[in-house]
């Protein structure tokens, strides 16, 4: 479970946004699927992210798998929640979009940059 928590924090930090583009665009730019590769002690993690227009998101690794929703609080600051166990998380992050890469802030300051899978 110590190996998880990070984990659990990395693809929450991951799922969140924030963008230069407007609201609206921004809910368009972040619609697909995304991956990266992130360390975790001495190994790494193969990360997976997908977010459909309805506002739904599953991220999988290599040991877990997740559902749940996200939403635009504005153009540059995304709230995701995630089920765990009996607990609902909720992560706000900033994030952009350029392209095919997604970067995401998680509150901590920590960026992540995952690319998208064609």
């Amino acid at each position: 479970m110590r190996t998880v928590r990070p984990l659990l924090a990395v693809g929450l930090f991951l799922a969140l946004a924030g963008f230069t583009a407007a609201q609206g665009d921004a809910e368009k730019a972040i619609v697909g699927k995304w991956q990266a590769t992130k360390k975790a002690g001495d190994k790494e993690i193969k990360l997976a992210l997908e977010f459909t227009k309805e506002g739904k998101l599953t991220m999988s690794s290599d040991i877990f798998a997740l559902s749940g929703t996200y939403r635009f609080l504005d153009a540059e600051t995304l709230e995701v929640t995630f089920k765990v166990g009996e607990k609902d998380m909720t992560q706000k992050s900033r994030v952009k979009v350029a392209g095919d890469e997604l970067t995401v802030t998680n509150p901590d300051g920590e960026v992540t940059r995952l690319t998208r899978v064609k």
